[in-house]
């Protein structure tokens, strides 16, 4: 690489996305982005209005028997995303 010039690389797969900036050796930065993975519903928290709820959302769908298990226990219920 010659002196200001900065090199800028693109990847991409299935999964994410990331990019990767790369400044000359002397500067010794390095950086990258990752997109995250997809919502794929929430744990909806119980005592609020509908419309203002509370939701944790997560990557991966709980089994039937967790969230049977959440609702009974915590009161917490599993919604799909739409």
């Amino acid at each position: 690489m010659s002196g200001d010039q900065n090199q800028y690389q693109y990847q991409r797969d299935q999964e994410n996305v990331s990019y990767m900036y790369t400044m000359p050796p002397q500067e010794h930065i390095h950086l990258s982005f990752y997109a995250p993975p997809p919502i794929v519903g929430y744990w909806v928290f119980p005592g609020s209005k509908k419309g203002y709820e509370t939701k944790f959302s997560m990557t991966g769908k709980p089994n039937w028997f967790h969230r049977l298990t959440m609702k009974w226990l915590l009161g917490w219920v599993w919604e799909d995303v739409k």
